[in-house]
């Protein structure tokens, strides 16, 4: 059993050891190879291929009536055939659908702020006051004052009616990011009200405890509940990253609604220290989550994300990689989508965190955003709701504090170490075999007993002690017991989350290397030793690249509009708040002539940043599951001094 676990966490591992041996086989010289003159006898096979025959000349330039049979391709060629072909095919179509849901979502979010203007929106003098004086790093608060802010929207719910359990993991991150997300959370007229924001520390980072308290002395006015919390260094069994501290941070907060009452309206948020989200992120969210009871236990919300603060200062290579995981995580935002993976940042219920047991802690988490939702998808058999919340989150590119040459080099190798950290998520799809294998074996978790999270750590509903009392059991599993449709796993969401899986952990590296494998095979290779069929496999397999080219380039040309809408959009709300001028240099609009460099540059990138790390990440895996967790470095926060005139 443990071979089968060890292999079952490899499968994106293994499959390149697959596919490595797939080439050899297709592509080594044989028979099949063999030079047309010494195909003698291939005449007495009695099978063909339908590329049947080749014609032999007399030696004068006259082709003789005689035809030499041309060996049939061998399993392994054949097999070759069909997976190359498949794996450019889903290239091509992904990038077909990447488009479709760039526009849609565009088009969605201009609708969005036609419907829901912000007529007006005004700031109170202390508030003003405060933001005119700006502390430096070392400070420990400042004057802000409670504000007195109007936002208008035609739908405005009744936004006590839910909470809102904001999670903001952070490890080493600069104070003034953390106090700048701060602010903006702090700018929305629904905060004070129903904003419990944790600070999700971690203990082995020195000063973690001071600088959350400083924070919080500043900021603790502005929100329902500012607190912190402290992941212990060193626990068994753990792996250090972003899912065992928001693991521990969610059973500390989930302390605080502890009547089961309460939980339903309580709907857990987890972003990044530098992930700036506009206050209609959670006027829509509140929104969603009251218009869909029926179903807004079984949903995960999802917003797209932009890379929109500071593009213009980065390298074009860095540039164009952010711009292509912000286009991966677009491609599932469209309206028939039911599979939505988060990216970065994401809302999820409190009582869905309850039914699967919270976030996992292993090495295999290390991505956590896909793993909570593939957790989320089978701990509902596959009946998981994805809803899009039609708010960009703002985010920065990664970007050293080194100038020159030095500072070129430590971009490149500090989005090398980013990309790594993000291939290192192929783990996820091994973890989704084991999930479908034991929802097949189990069944389904309906009838299961759940606990708050904060009462058990144990990873599966499935796995309580039958020792507790009888008649609490039946009362929490009454109440845990969700509709019907729990009882039938969903195959077909089913399997549209592994196709997603697929492109996400095996076509970065597995494209590449079919393409550099050919290119070396039929560099070195005489036209006349090439099969006819694998010829025509690699003709048929250029004019797909060259599709995908385009298609890449169509995908840019409509990110274009979609990256101009969130810009302008979060501008005109943070110069509503009086916060646009302490961002100068914050609003990256992209413009020619850079922006068409990044049409024709994005396939090294792609291979830079996608497919070398993943390669990376893949092989490494056959030696250890962990990886050491270091933080992305992020741009110098820019403080410049408030002026009113």
């Amino acid at each position: 059993m443990s071979v089968i676990i060890w292999c079952a966490r490899r499968v994106v591992s293994l499959s390149l050891l697959l596919l490595g041996c797939l080439l050899y086989l297709a592509l080594r010289p044989g028979p099949a190879h063999a030079p047309a003159g010494d195909r003698t006898t291939a005449s007495t096979s009695t099978s063909t291929s339908t590329f049947s025959s080749l014609t032999r000349g007399d030696g004068n330039g006259n082709a003789n009536a005689s035809k030499v049979p041309v060996p049939p391709e061998s399993t392994s060629q054949r097999i070759f055939v069909v997976y190359t072909i498949v794996v450019h095919a889903l290239l091509f179509t992904f990038l077909m659908r990447a488009s479709w849901a760039v526009w849609n979502t565009t088009k969605a979010l201009r609708l969005i702020n036609s419907r829901q203007p912000r007529r007006s929106v005004r700031l109170s003098r202390p508030l003003k006051s405060a933001l005119e004086t700006t502390k430096s790093i070392s400070s420990s608060g400042s004057d802000f004052e409670d504000s007195s802010v109007e936002y208008d929207a035609d739908v405005e719910p009744d936004e006590d009616t839910i909470l809102h359990a904001i999670l903001l993991p952070n490890y080493k991150e600069d104070v003034d990011t953390l106090r700048e997300t701060l602010e903006v959370l702090a700018c929305h007229p629904q905060a004070k009200s129903t904003y419990d924001v944790y600070l999700a520390m971690e203990q082995n980072e020195s000063g973690a405890e001071a600088k959350a308290c400083g924070l919080i002395a500043e900021f603790a006015r502005f929100f329902r509940l500012l607190n912190f919390t402290m992941h212990p260094k060193d626990i068994p069994g753990e792996a250090q990253g972003k899912s065992s501290n928001i693991s521990w941070a969610v059973r500390q907060a989930s302390a605080m609604y502890a009547e089961k009452r309460s939980r339903g309206n309580v709907v857990v948020t987890v972003m990044d220290a530098d992930s700036h989200l506009a206050a209609r992120y959670f006027t829509l969210l509140t929104n969603l989550h009251l218009a869909h009871p029926t179903t807004n236990d079984k949903t995960v919300y999802v917003p797209p994300i932009v890379f929109d603060r500071n593009a213009h200062v980065v390298p074009t290579l860095v540039r164009i990689a952010d711009l292509l995981w912000c286009n991966a995580g677009l491609s599932g935002h469209y309206e028939s989508s039911a599979i939505r993976p988060p990216t970065s940042v994401y809302s999820v219920p409190l009582k869905l965190v309850d039914r699967v047991g919270g976030w996992d802690t292993g090495p295999e988490a290390i991505g956590e955003d896909l793993h909570m939702y593939i957790k989320c998808f089978f701990g509902l058999a596959g009946n998981l709701t994805t809803r899009t919340i039609l708010s960009a989150v703002s985010q920065s590119n990664v970007h050293s504090a080194e100038r020159g040459f030095r500072g070129l080099i430590a971009d490149h190798r500090a989005r090398y170490k980013q990309a790594l950290r993000h291939m290192w998520g192929g783990l996820d799809s091994g973890y989704g075999v084991m999930k479908a294998f034991e929802l097949w074996w189990y069944g389904s978790t309906t009838a299961d007993l759940i606990e708050p999270v904060h009462v058990t750590r144990t990873t599966s509903p499935r796995y309580k002690d039958d020792s507790s009392d009888e008649s609490e059991r039946q009362q929490s599993a009454n109440e845990a017991a969700f509709d019907n449709t729990l009882r039938h796993t969903h195959y077909t969401n089913m399997a549209v989350l592994f196709h997603r899986l697929f492109e996400a952990h095996f076509l970065p590296a597995h494209s590449v290397i079919i393409l550099i494998v050919t290119s070396i095979y039929m560099f070195f290779t005489p036209p006349g030793d090439i099969h006819p069929t694998m010829q025509w496999v690699f003709d048929v397999t250029g004019y797909m690249r060259f599709s995908s080219f385009l298609g890449m380039i169509c995908v840019f040309f409509l990110y274009d509009d979609f990256h101009h809408a969130c810009v302008k959009n979060r501008e005109d709300e943070m110069r509503a708040v009086g916060l646009a001028d302490r961002m100068q240099g914050s609003f990256t609009y992209r413009k020619a002539p850079s922006k068409y460099l990044d049409y024709f540059l994005f396939p090294i990138a792609g291979i830079i940043f996608g497919s070398a790390p993943a390669i990376h990440a893949q092989v490494a895996q056959f030696w250890s599951l962990n990886i050491v967790y270091s933080v992305s470095k992020k741009p110098p926060r820019k403080a410049t001094p408030f002026s009113s005139e």
